[in-house]
């Protein structure tokens, strides 16, 4: 199973709480890892996610949707007005 969980901006409160869960709830929400792979994707740049991943000790990989396409693709961008 892989999850793809889309967030629009690292480093910023909802975005930190969305990923602080993923990590504290890891073993219960992702079978710890067992069959399920979780990718966390925003439109950041990869240098950004790195330096968060590693400060924030996320246990899933963080992926740059730079320009938004794959977001886009899973309707999981929405424009602002």
């Amino acid at each position: 199973t892989v999850v793809l969980a889309f967030f629009p901006k690292a480093r910023t409160s909802g975005c930190t709480v969305q990923l602080e869960t993923y990590r504290d709830q890891y073993a219960t929400l992702f079978n710890n890892g067992r069959k399920v792979v979780v990718i966390a994707v925003s439109a950041d740049a990869d240098t950004t996610l790195h330096g968060w991943a590693k400060d924030a000790d996320f246990p899933f990989v963080l992926a740059s949707d730079a320009g938004g396409a794959t977001g886009q693709a899973y309707g999981a961008w929405i424009e602002k007005n």
